[in-house]
């Protein structure tokens, strides 16, 4: 499986490092952490398939250019049009609060929001506020 680099993101929002590879059908990300005590750097490698991008991209596109939604309200149209509440057993509340830091944020969150995020705001697509607003700046996804 080849990668080729198409973003290099440095310090996204927090205190690690992102290297981003397009491959065919998935995006590669990659986390750079810093232990703050040894100094130590381990790296972790996320697949993310461009379906999850794709998805919250078209989500973005319900609102014009320039307007401001809030994570709570992505996160909901996410778990109805994903059926993930269901797949659950639990209600489309419980589950946003889950994706907020219960049971089930590792495996959905991630994989459904945070990093298909991290990609659009590295290709230039969104903004993204460290409250949890984010904005769309473009109508052209390019792949």
């Amino acid at each position: 499986m080849s990668d080729s680099e198409v973003i290099y993101t440095q310090n996204w929002k927090s205190k690690d490092e992102l290297s981003i590879f397009e491959g065919h059908d998935y995006f590669r990300v990659i986390t750079h952490l810093k232990d703050k005590h040894s100094g130590s750097v381990t790296e972790q490698s996320k697949y993310i398939k461009k379906n999850n991008v794709f998805e919250l991209w078209n989500i973005l596109l319900d609102n014009e250019i320039g307007f401001q939604v809030e994570a709570r309200y992505l996160w909901k149209k996410l778990i109805i049009r994903n059926g993930i509440a269901d797949k659950e057993n639990t209600t489309v509340e419980m589950m946003c609060e889950c994706y907020n830091g219960g049971k089930f944020r590792g495996k959905y969150y991630f994989q459904d929001y945070y990093f298909p995020l991290v990609i659009l705001e590295s290709l230039g697509l969104v903004s993204y506020s460290s409250k949890g607003s984010v904005i769309r700046l473009s109508d052209k996804l390019r792949w």
